[in-house]
């Protein structure tokens, strides 16, 4: 059956209707098979004192469920918090916060993070409490506390608030950023940043130091800890790290300027693979300084393809050297030069460069003679290769037939018969 273009009667009342009292509430709540999808339906507003009656007439799990689910998404003023915990607790006889010592949920923790900002709980005072006993007793700290660690560890997620980033210090003071017990405190870090620590390694593409809540002091102690932590754990990677840290004109805010420049002409001097510095130069150069250093790079550049080219070239006559050698022993030179010409996938400049000392080759050996006898074989390979040659714009028409009209053809003999 189709309403209004909806294929589901129950998609379209979920559009159309609205849940005004306890009884359809019920009703409802039992008959759907799809409460996930029509949760709007089956929120618990316990400010409001119609819906308080709920809780006798459904069952606990699922008043819970549904508390927690308004909690997360409905708007309270830190009053309709509160107003809404001494409701809930005066209904179930339980203290809304001890779900966070009994329970991991993944609803709780954003309204654990909820709490937090309306300062209805302290994450730092919890966490200082926590590693107090941690010290003392770690064994009787991780029993009492392995619920409630899970939402500490989820508010600092992201590193969002002052308290979240006092806590992520606190804790790498106390344990050090490698440190997995009694918190992660090294993924925690660098995931909040945008540091990504994949498969491949380590990417600096998302990293983002700035937090608005942080003064300049806070900023530099969180770059010292990432600083320090890349210099002993991946060295590699450091460069990389500085360049990213340098390229945002946002962290000038806690990295003055001046001091930011001095590190990257560091940079310039040290850094193997100049090209990754461009974006820098573009921030702490002059214009003029800046197209100096590419037309330095350029003539660099230029210089280095030379010797790569002389090198080649070198090596391609030193190969054609050799590779005569051997032909002039067969007996049939034009043939094997014709192969040499034709085999192998060369660049544009080998290429011509092969061609060249062909060309050198053949001009030499007919220059001081007036005739040489070969065999047709070896005429027809002679005059392919002059053709091409020729073709390729290596011969002049005037080297050609100089060639071609000092040969003459070695005349077979015939065995007499006996």
């Amino acid at each position: 059956m189709c309403l209004d273009g909806t294929n589901r009667i129950r998609d379209y009342l979920y559009r159309s209707l609205k849940v005004e009292n306890v009884k359809t509430y019920q009703i409802l709540l039992l008959d759907d098979k799809w409460d996930s999808m029509h949760s709007n339906w089956f929120l618990i507003d316990l400010t409001d004192s119609k819906w308080q009656e709920l809780y006798s007439l459904i069952e606990r799990d699922s008043f819970d469920k549904w508390v927690f689910e308004t909690l997360k998404v409905k708007p309270y003023t830190k009053n309709q918090m509160e107003r809404y915990l001494q409701v809930y607790q005066g209904l179930t006889n339980e203290d809304f916060y001890q779900h966070f010592w009994k329970r991991e949920d993944s609803n709780l923790k954003v309204i654990f993070r909820k709490l937090a900002d309306l300062g209805l709980v302290h994450p730092l005072g919890l966490l200082k409490s926590y590693l107090e006993e941690y010290q003392s007793n770690a064994d009787e700290a991780g029993k009492k506390w392995i619920m409630m660690i899970q939402y500490l560890e989820a508010y600092m997620d992201g590193l969002e608030t002052m308290e979240a980033v006092e806590m992520a210090f606190q804790i790498e003071k106390l344990f050090g950023i490698l440190s997995r017990e009694p918190f992660p405190i090294e993924k925690l870090l660098l995931d909040s940043i945008g540091i990504e620590n994949g498969y491949r390694g380590l990417h600096f593409g998302s990293m983002d130091l700035i937090r608005p809540f942080l003064d300049i002091k806070g900023h530099q102690q969180m770059f010292c800890i990432v600083e320090q932590y890349m210099l002993k754990m991946h060295p590699d990677k450091y460069i990389s790290f500085l360049i990213k840290a340098l390229s945002s004109e946002d962290n000038f805010f806690w990295f003055p300027k001046e001091e930011a420049r001095k590190v990257f002409l560091k940079l310039a001097e040290i850094s193997k693979n100049q090209s990754e510095l461009d974006g820098l130069r573009r921030i702490y150069l002059t214009e003029e300084d800046f197209e100096a250093v590419k037309a330095e790079r350029r003539e660099r550049e230029q210089r280095h393809l030379l010797v790569k080219q002389r090198k080649k070239t070198r090596d391609i006559r030193k190969d054609f050297s050799l590779y005569v050698a051997k032909a002039r022993k067969t007996g049939c030179q034009f043939e094997t030069l014709w192969n040499y010409v034709q085999n192998g996938m060369h660049d544009w400049k080998s290429q011509k460069e092969r061609n060249y000392i062909i060309k050198r080759y053949l001009c030499s050996l007919f220059r001081n003679k007036t005739q040489i006898i070969l065999e047709k074989k070896e005429i027809e390979n002679l005059c392919k290769l002059v053709q091409f040659l020729f073709s390729e714009e290596e011969l002049t028409f005037f080297e050609m037939r100089e060639i071609l009209g000092r040969i003459e053809l070695k005349e077979e003999k015939l065995d007499e018969a006996v």
